[in-house]
C-alpha cells in the first residue's frame, strides 16, 4: 500500500478508505440485525397473542358461516326422530293418573 492510500494506523493495521467503509458497513449491518433479533425477543408474547387472535377470529367466521347448514341438519335430525315416535299425549296422562 502507498502512503497516500492509508488513513491511520490502528493496532498495527493500515486503515484505508475503502477498509474504513467496510467496517463502518459491516458495523451499521450487525448493529441493525441485532436491534432486530432483540426486538423480536421482546416483542415475543404480543406476537404470539396477535397470531392467537387471527386464528380464534379465522375460526369463529369459519363456525358463523357453517352455523346455518349445522342448525337445518338438528332441525332435520329432530324431525326424523320425532317422526318414528307415537306421541300420544293422552294416553301419557292417563298412565300417569294411575
Amino acid at each position: 500500500m502507498d502512503a497516500p492510500d492509508v488513513l491511520f494506523v490502528l493496532f498495527g493495521f493500515n486503515i484505508s478508505v475503502a477498509l474504513a467503509f467496510t467496517i463502518i458497513g459491516g458495523v451499521v449491518t450487525v448493529s441493525l440485525a441485532a436491534y432486530r433479533l432483540i426486538e423480536r425477543w421482546r416483542t415475543r408474547k404480543q406476537r404470539r397473542l396477535d397470531m392467537l387472535r387471527e386464528y380464534l377470529d379465522r375460526e369463529e367466521k369459519d363456525i358463523t358461516g357453517r352455523r346455518p347448514e349445522v342448525l337445518n341438519g338438528i332441525r332435520m335430525s329432530e324431525h326424523s326422530y320425532l317422526s318414528h315416535k307415537k306421541l300420544d299425549v293422552g294416553a301419557e296422562i292417563d298412565r300417569a293418573i294411575d
